[in-house]
């Protein structure tokens, strides 16, 4: 078509030889074998064959062949359609163009180019060179050097009309591959009597069906997710075996599920019945309940006593009902009002995190957090919106034992216990590491996402913090000036000590304002 089509500066034609052979008719018209097995499900039949058959293929073969003329300027076109012309038979376009080669300039381009559906389609590439272009059917020459376009032309003369070697030749009943299906007709299934397997309403039906079906396997994939997960808490013995039952109930019902759905979609007709006989067996919803959501508060924990009760942390970061032993290094329980300026002393150097002397001058003292719940995997300490860190909650080889139990895991916050990577969060210095690099002013919640296995994640807040930094400019060396606020409720004993936000007491509160050369 690109080779063939006129323009203001070419001129073309296009030869057709065509043949067309008897038409072949399908008779007494009948589903075949995979007809036969779609017979009755009509979203297959329609899928597989259609809503008609050809019924009728008309057979024959077509040699195309297509002369144009490109020309310099329309000058030299209306020139040569004044004295030549490329209609006719194509021996007589020949005659034309060698006539014209002897006349026109040689910038004049003629293309050859040939077409042929049906019969041996190999052939016609004989017709032209042994080049890339040759074997793609066309041949290019100028009217100042027609020669090969006219070698072309003759050769194709004689292919096109010769009975015993040319394309004629390619089209008896003996020759192969022989002609080509030139045109199909089809027809609509119920000429031949075969009309679809559906009523008023049987696709209503089925799609309600299905719906139902689709409900039911939902509702059973919910209940293998949540058991899975409430297995992966690491639930053992009896509670199990329970659950492992249960699990055995939903895959049996999945596959009563599946078998109702192949017959919706494999018997159509017998897909309502199917659905309306379904039985699925109980699951118990009471075994299928997550554990409540983590806790958590903070104590004190020290190497000999481990983790202290909340009780007992907050009465002594609170100076509640204590005296100083006669060893001043101790804090110990008792009722002794006058010794209270000197408990407070001891207070206030538990506080700072010099909390030598808790229970003994040996001895080491941390603030831990104590998280309760199933399943625990991980807590993320953010400041806002910024994630800092993550901490496992789980057992690991680096893991220290007295951190995590079975349901419990512990999160230090403050210690003066000098073992390596005992601290999990230092707040001083994730602060400076803020205000240093990024965050110069801030203020917000240093906070932890608790995430257990079940992907629910709740958070426990740590600390408020305030903090600017800033440089001072001056003749001399420079000044940084820097200006922090701590607050937490980490012994306040009704909230637990995870809160900081909203109204309640502070149970420690410092302001910290530093100038420094640099």
């Amino acid at each position: 078509m690109r080779n063939s089509v006129s323009s203001s500066y070419s001129v073309s034609a296009i030869w057709v030889s065509e043949y067309r052979l008897p038409t072949q008719k399908l008779d007494a018209p009948s589903p075949n074998e995979v007809g036969k097995a779609l017979t009755g499900n009509d979203d297959r039949w329609i899928e597989t064959c259609g809503d008609e058959y050809v019924g009728e293929i008309t057979y024959g073969a077509r040699l195309f062949f297509s002369i144009r003329v490109d020309f310099a300027s329309t000058e030299e076109k209306q020139a040569f359609q004044a004295q030549f012309s490329l209609a006719g038979p194509l021996y007589s376009a020949q005659g034309n163009l060698e006539q014209a080669s002897q006349r026109f300039s040689k910038n004049s381009r003629v293309i050859v180019s040939a077409l042929q559906i049906g019969g041996d389609v190999s052939k016609i590439t004989d017709l032209f060179s042994d080049t890339e272009a040759g074997r793609a059917g066309f041949v290019q020459c100028t009217l100042g050097s027609f020669t090969k376009c006219a070698e072309v032309v003759n050769s194709a003369l004689k292919y096109a009309t010769s009975t015993s070697s040319g394309f004629p030749s390619q089209l008896t009943p003996a020759s192969k591959p022989g002609a080509a299906p030139l045109v199909y007709r089809s027809i609509a299934y119920k000429a031949a009597g075969i009309y679809p397997a559906k009523y008023p309403f049987l696709d209503e039906a089925n799609e309600a069906a299905r719906q139902r079906l689709h409900s039911f396997f939902e509702k059973q994939v919910a209940y293998s997710v949540l058991i899975d997960r409430i297995i992966s808490a690491g639930f053992s013995g009896d509670r199990l075996s329970e659950l492992l039952k249960q699990r055995r109930i939903v895959d049996g019902n999945v596959a009563s599920i599946l078998a109702a759905s192949k017959i919706c979609y494999e018997t159509p007709l017998q897909c309502l019945d199917a659905v309306q006989r379904l039985t699925l067996a109980a699951v118990d919803d009471g075994l299928l309940v997550l554990p409540a959501l983590p806790t958590a508060d903070f104590r004190l924990l020290t190497p000999l006593e481990g983790v202290w009760s909340r009780e007992e942390s907050v009465k002594v970061m609170t100076a509640d009902g204590l005296r100083l032993g006669s060893d001043l290094t101790k804090c110990v329980n008792a009722q002794a009002p006058e010794d209270r300026n000197a408990l407070r002393k001891c207070v206030l150097i538990m506080q700072l995190g010099l909390m030598q002397g808790v229970v003994g001058v040996d001895e080491s003292a941390s603030v831990a957090l104590r998280i309760a719940g199933q399943g625990l995997r991980e807590a993320a300490l953010f400041f806002e919106n910024k994630l800092i860190k993550t901490i496992p909650l789980t057992r690991g080889l680096n893991s220290f034992p007295d951190k995590i139990g079975d349901d419990w895991a512990i999160v230090i916050v403050q210690t003066n216990r000098a073992n390596p990577g005992w601290l999990d969060v230092d707040l001083v210095a994730e602060r400076n590491a803020l205000w240093i690099k990024e965050m110069p002013k801030a203020d917000g919640v240093f906070y932890l996402n608790v995430t257990d296995a079940f992907g629910r994640v709740t958070r426990f807040d740590l600390e408020y913090q305030s903090w600017e930094r800033a440089e001072i400019p001056g003749n001399g060396r420079p000044r940084v000036k820097e200006r922090s606020i701590r607050r937490n409720r980490w012994w306040d004993a009704k909230s637990g000590g995870t809160k900081v936000t909203g109204p309640g007491p502070w149970t420690y509160d410092r302001t910290a304002s530093v100038e420094t050369s640099r």
